[in-house]
């Protein structure tokens, strides 16, 4: 029986698995394990991330990164209207999940390939 369907079949699944897997790889939740796996290559800039709510924060060329408490009001207001930072700037996410959110640091946007590295991400 070994040369049957059945057993290719299932080998076929296994290697999908590991390919999707791939696609989809659990990421620690900091700003320079997301920064590794979306592939951001430019020097790290310091952001002063309490300003805007969050718990941590970078800028990687024209991609920020910050990592929000989910419950925060903060992080409310930067998935939805935007975060108000005392009338200076509105800040608002290109990209969220689970507490992390991308904005660009440019009026440029961020690269529609990094948003769709960032959604395949697993945290």
């Amino acid at each position: 029986m070994s040369g049957n369907g059945r057993l290719r079949l299932k080998g076929r699944r296994q290697r999908f698995w590991r390919v999707r897997g791939k696609r989809r790889p659990k990421v620690e939740k900091t700003v320079d394990a997301v920064a590794e796996a979306l592939g951001l290559t430019d020097e790290k800039q310091e952001k002063a991330f309490e300003m805007v709510g969050a718990t941590d924060g970078a800028g990687y060329g024209d991609v920020e990164i910050y990592i929000y408490d989910e419950s925060s009001d903060a992080y409310k207001d930067v998935i939805g209207e935007g975060y108000d930072m005392m009338g200076i700037a509105v800040i608002k996410a290109a990209a969220y999940k689970d507490g992390v959110v991308l904005v660009p640091s440019g009026s440029d946007g961020i690269d529609q390939g990094i948003i769709d590295k960032f959604n395949e991400l697993n945290f």
